[in-house]
């Protein structure tokens, strides 16, 4: 198998091998199996969010609403809730990423909990998303990340001290990659493994809980540093 000069976006691993689906080059690692697009090929700001503009994601269709729910419902149950509603733990939420029409956002309130919204490009253009929160939910986002593994340090970082990760993406396929409907949307640039979570989730100190639903996954921050100091 041809070797990629590339070092992997997820865990820095040195070996990573060259996939090419037509005129676009990837790198999948040979440590955690995740799968990047290589940087000559990432979309320009322009096309990005060009792209995102035609998303119509509204709370007015009955499916995107019952899909929206179904992730709360799995990452709440993952939390140790028997009915999928709102942990105990959890009071404050941000929706990292939360596109055009914060959905999720207004989900969470309708939950009673006290939710924002953060997108570089919609909520607001070019801001920093807020400093923590109890529950960080990252809903069909972590797919975008140029650098993966920076953009996960960045929503760790979000998360208190014994606080909740929710991650929803798809993760690579046993089937060919190459006929994987899921990479042809040209946003689409980074395929996680659940390896490759488990290694970034311990880079940064959070726990990896595992797969709580189809594509979701749950981290929990702990509640003191190993010193034992809060």
């Amino acid at each position: 198998m041809e070797k990629n000069a590339e070092f992997c976006r997820f865990c820095g691993f040195f070996a990573t091998n060259a996939v090419r689906v037509r005129d676009r080059h990837y790198a999948r690692c040979e440590r955690c199996g995740g799968i990047t697009l290589n940087r000559e090929f990432l979309p320009a700001p322009e096309a990005e969010r060009a792209r995102y503009d035609l998303h119509r994601n509204s709370l007015a269709d009955p499916g995107y609403r019952a899909w929206l729910e179904g992730f709360l419902d799995d990452a709440f149950r993952g939390m140790g809730t028997r009915d999928g509603s709102a942990s105990a733990s959890v009071r404050t939420v941000l929706d990292y990423g939360s596109g055009p029409e914060p959905a999720l956002v207004t989900l969470l309130r309708e939950r009673g909990l006290d939710a924002r919204g953060w997108d570089p490009y919609y909520a607001p253009a070019g801001g920093s998303p807020p400093d923590s929160a109890d529950l960080v939910t990252c809903l069909e986002v972590a797919e975008h990340f140029f650098e993966p593994a920076r953009s996960f340090a960045d929503l760790a970082s979000r998360v208190r001290p014994g606080g909740w990760l929710a991650v929803g993406t798809r993760t690579v396929p046993d089937t060919p990659f190459e006929r994987w409907w899921y990479r042809e949307d040209s946003t689409h640039v980074a395929f996680w493994t659940e390896r490759a979570f488990e290694l970034c989730a311990a880079d940064t100190g959070l726990q990896w809980l595992g797969r709580v639903g189809q594509g979701r996954f749950l981290f929990r921050k702990p509640a003191s540093s190993p010193d034992g100091v809060q």
